[in-house]
């Protein structure tokens, strides 16, 4: 009996342990700390066209999270280069693993500390890029 009660006070420790991580306000706007990454084709964003590594200046690409669920785990928001906006939505896993989508890719990434660190991932028959960020809240 003793170990069930150990055991099912463990579970419990970690459940809300990683309920932690959502007790953080996402909403605001998120600016980019770094960037690396690669594409090839013609972006829609006009940044260039070809086959390049990708590194863009700090602040050139922003996540403004406009509206956050009760449960802190779904967002709503957009996700804007320096040329142009687009909406996305997204949601965090248990883990801190961020799954979000605009209108036409998708991003994977991990909540890291006060920081998130996304790779956004497109590909069609004229565009491709995997571009990864640290975000940072500015508000």
């Amino acid at each position: 009996m003793k170990r069930l009660t150990i055991l099912s006070t463990l579970i419990i420790s970690i459940f809300f342990s990683y309920s932690l991580i959502f007790a953080g306000d996402m909403t605001g706007d998120w600016i980019q700390k770094d960037s690396w990454g690669a594409r090839a084709g013609k972006s829609e964003h006009k940044l260039g066209h070809g086959d390049h590594w990708t590194t863009m200046k700090k602040a050139d690409f922003k996540l403004k999270i406009t509206e956050q669920s009760p449960d802190s785990r779904s967002f709503h928001g957009k996700w804007c280069s320096p040329n142009k906006c687009e909406d996305l939505v997204g949601t965090i896993m248990s883990d801190g693993t961020i799954h979000m989508a605009d209108e036409d890719g998708h991003f994977e990434g991990r909540i890291i500390g006060s920081n998130m660190e996304i790779c956004y991932i497109e590909a069609d028959e004229d565009f491709r890029v995997v571009n990864c960020r640290v975000m940072e809240k500015s508000n």
